[in-house]
């Protein structure tokens, strides 16, 4: 198999990728001199994806809300012992997480590499169900969903979602509910499994100081071992999603004592190329001049003390959706929705001010540098990009090229203020859902 090299000089970087049977994507990003190695294997499914066709059946099947978390969790539950143990003895950290479109194994190590890989290739495509285990595991997971429902900052994220969007499953909880993880059969793990986790559809990823050609032959004897048959990457099915919202504000009450918020619009969803790169760029830029730590604006809310140190912002891009999110801690839900209302409103009339873009242009052009620094970051913002469709590396470019008057077209173009959504919790007894 053919093992491409990828020389980017402008930031002393190499990426080597190849194709293994029956259509793995291999990807390694060779960082001599590291001391740390970071190990990813990874697949295209997450929580939107909620229709399947079986791929030995041809039976067409809904997955319920939940299943590819639930899925990962039982990754890690093999007769022979314990997954973790196991890596820790090799001297290796090692985890696993669920998002929206996506769900990733990962490890890091110093020293014992090539084990930790064979262990890791090995144990994400040998799964085990039987009804006693998936039994267990629901047990387990509903006690996650529950202690998640009792927190405050989980519930105002997905009832600003359920808001947010009519169609997209994005609203829906990674975790699931615990009657949509009831419904879980080891036959239904199991076909989601064979479909989702065929290697056409994942990609390894792996950032350190490797051989890249050794990390694509211990892949490919892997595979090779297991006989998959060749077919093409599964279809993402997600329903197209219109520009109303579901509501335009929601409230709950919880044991809290001060409220929280999250204000937000509609700003996609991207296309699955360049141009939906270049969208997100943009659409990172502005959110951080208009709400960033670099604003005057928020320097005048924190004294307002409508905004607190618990304060977060930023774009949420997922396949077919994208959103602004502002939100935290405050002592006026209604203060701080109308003033981010009203920056939105003055930036659509007056435009962005060109010096205080330039600074946070320059900004994210000094921390796109800093990820190219951190195995974990950069695999995971190359994996994230991967899977939208977009080449990682190109942002630098966008960065270096994208101005002000950029940004006022992109605002103009992607931020209607009738897409905007309120949610708040607010202190008291917690409503019913």
């Amino acid at each position: 198999m053919q093992l491409e090299e990828r020389v980017l000089p402008a930031l002393d970087e190499r990426v080597y990728e190849a194709r293994v049977e029956p259509g793995a994507e291999v990807v390694v990003i060779r960082k001599p001199g590291f001391g740390k190695k970071y190990a990813t294997y990874a697949t295209r499914y997450g929580s939107i994806d909620r229709v399947l066709q079986d791929p030995e059946t041809g039976r067409r099947m809904e997955i319920p809300p939940g299943a590819a978390h639930f899925l990962e969790h039982k990754m890690f539950d093999k007769p022979e012992g314990s997954i973790l143990e196991r890596f820790a003895r090799l001297g290796a950290s090692m985890n696993a997480y669920t998002g929206h479109f996506y769900t990733v194994y990962l490890f890091s190590v110093v020293e014992a590499f090539e084990p930790c890989f064979e262990l890791l290739l090995d144990y994400v495509q040998d799964p085990r169900f039987t009804p006693e285990s998936v039994a267990k595991e629901q047990g387990i997971i509903g006690q996650e969903i529950a202690t998640a429902y009792d927190h405050p900052v989980h519930r105002l994220y997905y009832d600003f979602l359920e808001a947010m969007y009519r169609e997209h499953p994005v609203r829906d909880w990674i975790l699931g509910s615990p009657e949509s993880i009831a419904t879980l059969t080891p036959e239904l793990l199991e076909a989601i499994h064979r479909t989702y986790y065929h290697p056409a559809n994942m990609t390894v990823c792996v950032v350190g100081d490797v051989d890249p050609r050794r990390v694509v032959d211990m892949v490919a004897a892997d595979l090779a071992r297991r006989r998959f048959p060749a077919r093409p990457r599964p279809r993402r099915e997600v329903p197209e999603e219109g520009p109303d919202l579901a509501r335009p504000a929601v409230e709950r009450q919880m044991a809290v004592s001060r409220p929280y918020v999250q204000w937000g619009i509609k700003v996609g969803p991207f296309p699955a190329a360049e141009e939906g790169l270049r969208d997100a760029v943009l659409g990172d830029l502005v959110a951080e001049a208009l709400f960033g730590r670099l604003s005057p604006w928020y320097e005048q809310q924190y004294r307002r003390h409508v905004i607190t140190d618990r304060y977060w912002f930023g774009l949420s891009v997922v396949p077919g959706a994208a959103h602004w999110e502002v939100g935290g801690e405050t002592g006026d839900p209604d203060a701080f929705a109308a003033a981010c209302s009203q920056r939105l409103g003055e930036a659509l009339s007056g435009g962005l001010d060109p010096g205080l873009f330039e600074a946070v242009r320059r900004k994210a052009l000094g921390e796109f540098l800093s990820v190219l620094d951190s195995p974990e970051d950069l695999a995971h913002a190359f994996l994230t990009d991967r899977f939208l469709g977009w080449d990682f590396y190109r942002r630098l470019e966008i960065l270096e090229r994208v101005d002000v008057e950029a940004a006022d077209r992109w605002l103009r173009e992607h931020a209607d203020p009738r897409r905007t959504v309120r949610a708040a919790v607010l202190p008291g007894k917690e409503a019913a859902s």
